[in-house]
């Protein structure tokens, strides 16, 4: 490439850049702010819940509603003010709670389990920049359905400011078990 060349790319506009693009494949449109798939808004074509067959050969086919399924959080979601400790936190119906405390750090010592033959998968996520929850593991302070696992049978676990966490069910021996994203 010639200093020309380079000379004409810098001075683009960004219409002219898009321009540019040959609209194939899963990018992000710098114009509208949205994830593109060929051209056309994932949001509009609902690729989240479709099988996604792009050359109309099956056996290339990708099933993003597994897929995502695995990956997505999916459910309203809800904040909770924790302005005390928390014993078997009721979240029923949210699968993205997000945690704020007032003027000092908290504990959670369980969540509300769900009904038997349900699985569940609670993402956490801690709201506050200086306010540090706990979640503590095998409480008696839940009911034995409600408590907390943790890893290495730890007694408590460190939830740090805008850290993520997922809690996970597990039905076969009836308690959370909780695996720190970040």
């Amino acid at each position: 490439m010639e200093v020309d060349d380079i000379l004409k790319l810098i001075s683009l506009t960004q219409s002219e850049i898009n321009a540019l693009s040959d609209n194939v494949g899963l990018y992000f449109n710098s114009t509208t702010g949205k994830l593109n798939l060929n051209g056309t808004d994932m949001n509009t074509q609902g690729m989240d819940e479709t099988v996604y067959d792009p050359n109309s050969v099956q056996d290339d086919v990708f099933d993003y509603a597994n897929f995502l399924g695995t990956f997505q959080i999916k459910g309203p979601s809800i904040t909770i003010n924790m302005t005390s400790d928390i014993d078997n936190l009721n979240v029923d119906g949210y699968n993205l709670v997000y945690l704020t405390a007032g003027s000092n750090d908290r504990r959670i010592t369980g969540i509300k389990a769900p009904p038997p033959g349900v699985n569940r998968v609670i993402c956490f996520f801690n709201n506050d920049a200086f306010r540090r929850k706990k979640f503590i593991g095998q409480s008696g302070s839940s009911l034995a359905n409600n408590r907390i696992v943790l890893r290495g049978n730890s007694t408590s676990r460190n939830f740090d400011d805008y850290q993520i966490t997922f809690g996970v069910y597990n039905h076969s021996i009836n308690r959370w078990f909780l695996i720190r994203m970040a």
